[in-house]
């Protein structure tokens, strides 16, 4: 099991689909939802990132 949660940290989910939602039509997106969710995550990922290389390096 241990093996598929580390997997599943490095999923990308919830994924902005444009820059800037007001130029598309789309009804199926929340860009506030988006908005909140990359605030909150995108520094998690980033960190999530950079701890994968680093042990990727010292391989």
């Amino acid at each position: 099991m241990a093996d598929v949660e580390d997997y599943l940290k490095y999923l990308c989910i919830n994924t902005t689909q444009f820059t800037d939602y007001d130029k598309y039509e789309s009804s199926i997106f929340n860009p506030k939802a988006k908005a909140a969710y990359r605030e909150e995550m995108f520094p998690q990922q980033c960190a999530a990132a950079y701890e994968l290389g680093k042990s990727l390096l010292e391989r």
